[in-house]
């Protein structure tokens, strides 16, 4: 797989302002690159559109644990990792452990109470009902974001299909990590793989192979000290689209400033919400259904709900590019108009909304011309 050096610098671009386009030159990435999709998982409950609960979770196997780190640190390629599987003599559940310049990195899944505890990257996990253990699975993803660390090292556990017989991850660097899966929490479970870097905008791509070769790979999108992926591409398939990031809203609301993001790329579509410069909810989808003729505003699911406090949360929808804005009416009567940003050839707005008794209930779209295009539920 061979990417382009505008796609390769567009993703690492730390930039998180106005339009990201992507230009500038950066060495394309190795072949033996390439699908984790990890985002930070978010459970949110609100009320916008009457007085029933809406709860809003980004549907990844477990949350990806962010540093929170703003601004964000200045990237270097200068650095040395490693990656090696558990040998004959290595303690029971090791998944992975190396070095990161030098500085020792290990993953192990040991049993703890009614779960299993992922040491080195600080988490339990509880196997009860309801538990968030990757399930073996035969199709999907070839690759699926399991868990993460923000930084200091960057540590990513992820969960491999069952025919996966080996990853490899590229690196800002020009090193690839060749991952064997491994069994660390019961054969009912899908196998696992780890590695770290300096930081986790240092991933370029991820590769999957079976026995027989190449399955697929992925490109990250970067965003402040983490990355998202939504779309898998067959080998030898171009990365494309070309890069595109967009601030489609900001702005101060309950307090707090926010901002979302939403980027198209060969990633598929992504979304990043943040709030006091300090990160929030991020996924990507593999691709964005076309709304319906005669629809102009559909939530977008893959970019809405970032919780801004206790008090209100900030939504994002898509509108029909025929819509030049929107107009927004709260339970208490308030009015505010929004007009659209354009990203991909697609239209979104984003917004705050309060929680309970005063939040967003209406929405109405209008044309260039003022005239009314459509209204209904928020």
């Amino acid at each position: 797989m061979i990417e382009t050096e505008r796609q390769v610098r567009a993703r690492l671009d730390p930039a998180l302002g106005g339009l990201v386009p992507g230009p500038p030159p950066l060495a394309a990435i190795v072949r033996d690159g390439r699908r984790i999709r990890v985002r930070k998982r978010i459970t949110l409950v609100a009320d916008v559109a009457a007085a029933a609960a809406l709860v809003i979770a980004a549907t990844l196997l477990l949350p990806l644990i962010l540093s929170g780190a703003a601004p964000v640190p200045a990237q270097t390629t200068r650095y040395h990792v490693s990656a090696n599987p558990p040998g004959p003599h290595s303690a029971p559940g090791l998944i992975a452990s190396g070095k990161v310049n030098g500085v020792p990195w290990s993953v192990r899944a040991t049993v703890s109470g009614s779960g299993y505890l992922f040491t080195g990257v600080n988490t339990y996990i509880s196997t009860g009902a309801g538990g968030t253990l990757p399930a073996r699975y035969a199709q999907g993803d070839p690759v699926q974001g399991f868990l993460g660390s923000g930084g200091n090292p960057a540590i990513q556990v992820d969960a491999v299909r069952a025919d996966v017989t080996l990853v490899r991850v590229s690196l800002t660097n020009g090193q690839v990590l060749s991952l064997r899966p491994v069994a660390a929490v019961g054969a009912g479970n899908a196998k696992l793989v780890a590695f770290a870097m300096p930081d986790n905008r240092d991933v370029l791509a991820i590769e999957a192979f079976n026995g027989r070769g190449e399955i697929s790979y992925t490109v990250p999108w970067t965003g402040q000290t983490w990355f998202l992926i939504g779309r898998w591409l067959k080998p030898g398939q171009p990365a494309e689209p070309r890069p595109q990031t967009v601030v489609i809203g900001s702005g101060t609301a309950f307090g707090h400033s926010w901002q979302q993001l939403v980027s198209v790329g060969p990633w598929g579509w992504c979304a990043q919400g943040d709030i006091d410069g300090a990160g929030g909810g991020g996924e990507c989808i593999a691709a964005l259904a076309q709304l319906r003729p005669g629809q102009y505003y559909q939530l977008a699911g893959f970019a809405s709900g970032s919780a801004v406090g206790q008090s209100g949360l900030i939504w994002s929808a898509e509108v029909a590019n025929s819509v030049a804005f929107i107009e927004l009416t709260s339970r208490s009567g308030e009015h505010s108009w929004i007009r659209p940003h354009r990203v991909g050839g697609r239209s979104f707005v984003s917004f705050p909304s309060a929680n309970g008794a005063h939040g967003v209930i209406r929405w109405a779209a209008y044309d260039r011309q003022h005239h009314l295009l459509g209204s209904g539920s928020a």
